[in-house]
């Protein structure tokens, strides 16, 4: 049976197997269930209602949107979801210097497309970005703890079609933080967003809370990622019990 190219991974990117993709199915599944105990229409009104100090789709749409270019819009957007960037850090990424041109011309390298389709030479140029951008961010100095999930945030800000938040909460509710592999996880999301019941639970989602909204200002996120990156991240802050 012929692979296509977007069901395929870089030489040496270790694949998740039929159990670990069962598991984050079962479980992403769970986080988008309707009109349950833990209604998904319900926590995303609240992340998206533009009334509530949840950074909903402000992450994303904050103008202005350079797509070519780090900003300190782009800093302030990541901040909404509670990440602090330090002096140094906003330095290598924002002034002039080694780190900063390298994440720019990584950045500007980026096919454009979406991480449902990302063929191997996608993926690749995800991860050269990813890592210029971890590298900016991180203190030589000092040690992090969360140098990949400021990370993740800043390559989600620049494109939400393509890179997933991964939090560290989000990680452990789908079974992925004993293999501490972000290259693993963006191939488990991969799947996930391939998956006909995902799809057509993100958008009995949307639906609903669109039809819970009443006079509520609400604003969805326009990327099927992020919305669903907004779903499971809800999930396990709102059922912490449910974390694996």
């Amino acid at each position: 049976m012929t692979t296509m190219p977007w069901e395929q991974a870089p030489d040496g990117w270790r694949r998740p197997d039929d159990q670990v993709l069962s598991q984050a199915l079962s479980q992403t599944l769970r986080a988008l269930s309707i009109g349950t105990e833990h209604p998904v229409e319900k926590r995303l009104l609240e992340y998206y209602d533009r009334a509530t100090d949840y950074a909903g789709a402000d992450f994303t749409e904050l103008l202005p949107i350079a797509d070519q270019d780090i900003t300190p819009t782009d800093l302030f957007a990541v901040s909404l979801l509670s990440m602090r960037f330090k002096a140094s850090a906003t330095r290598r990424l924002l002034g002039h210097g080694g780190h900063r041109i390298d994440v720019l011309t990584k950045l500007r390298a980026l096919p454009d497309t979406e991480l449902l389709v990302a063929d191997p030479v996608a993926l690749t140029a995800m991860d050269n970005f990813y890592v210029a951008v971890k590298s900016a961010v991180i203190d030589p100095n000092a040690k992090q703890s969360d140098p990949w999930v400021t990370a993740s945030k800043i390559c989600a800000r620049k494109r939400p079609e393509l890179f997933p938040v991964r939090d560290k909460q989000v990680r452990d509710y789908l079974g992925l933080t004993k293999f501490g592999d972000y290259q693993f996880d963006w191939l488990v999301y991969r799947h996930l967003l391939g998956c006909k019941e995902v799809i057509d639970a993100l958008e009995a989602a949307a639906s609903a809370t669109r039809g819970l909204a009443g006079d509520r200002e609400l604003q969805l996120d326009k990327s099927t990622l992020r919305v669903l990156d907004a779903a499971l991240w809800t999930h396990t802050v709102w059922y912490p019990d449910e974390l694996n």
